[in-house]
């Protein structure tokens, strides 16, 4: 599966709050929809309220405001991760003479690879971030490291997850064409509810192939759609190229 360089994505995600002084309340995809189409409702606080998280194709290098490569503007191809460290593995900034390590990656994180840099023999560039795709107290712990010590993710290269219920509500990028495949994973299922081509499912092309079938007995297709959007708990993309 080679991987493409050249794809800027974002993606929104509404996470779905409880209120207990609103107890019969609750978001639901019509509620969204009017609040996306309803311009008024740009001046006012959700009701019923929930947070919004973003992940994005970023540059890793803009790590803190103030720092020299704050700026830094490579914003492609950048995923929350693409793999896992097996083990206990030492970073470092430069290959030459392999200087002692700035730093090392616990045994378990999850790490992406930057695609702005080319491996350089066994070594590739991996950096870790927050869960939500964020820096760390203001870095980014990011190096060289041997390819072989990662073990890569068996559903592709993941560019959003969340737990708990939420909504995807966008979905963006400039060059969709260039991306490839995507899928998408909720509630912890192994296939994904939707695979297509980002540019296909972008334009609204993409189709189910056997329109109101469903894994749900007596369920339509797009009511399960509907109502697994409104649900969703993880989410998870692969692009191949």
């Amino acid at each position: 599966m080679a991987r493409s360089f050249v794809v800027s994505i974002l993606v929104l995600f509404s996470c779905l709050c409880s209120n207990s002084t609103q107890a019969g309340s609750k978001v639901t995809l019509e509620s969204l929809m009017r609040q996306m189409t309803d311009l008024s409702l740009l001046a006012e606080f959700p009701d019923p309220p929930y947070a919004t998280r973003q992940f994005s194709s970023y540059d890793r290098a803009s790590e803190a405001p103030g720092r020299e490569t704050w700026f830094a503007n490579d914003d492609h191809g950048f995923m929350l991760y693409d793999g896992v460290v097996k083990e206990k593995t030492l970073y470092f900034k430069s290959l030459t003479g392999l200087k002692a390590a700035q730093g090392s990656f616990p045994a378990g994180t999850k790490v992406g690879i930057a695609p702005n840099r080319r491996p350089q023999g066994e070594y590739v560039w991996a950096y870790s971030t927050r869960p939500d795709g964020g820096a760390v107290d203001g870095r980014i712990p990011q190096g060289w490291i041997p390819k072989s010590a990662i073990t890569m993710d068996k559903q592709g290269h993941v560019l959003a997850e969340m737990d708990g219920p939420g909504c995807v509500v966008r979905i963006w990028s400039p060059n969709p064409q260039d991306a490839g495949n995507i899928r998408i994973y909720l509630d912890g299922n192994d296939k994904p509810i939707i695979e297509a081509p980002m540019e296909a499912l972008l334009a609204g092309k993409w189709q189910i192939d056997k329109p109101g079938e469903s894994a749900v007995p007596g369920e339509r297709t797009e009511h399960l759609l509907s109502r697994r959007l409104s649900e969703v708990s993880e989410w998870n993309g692969d692009r191949d190229v």
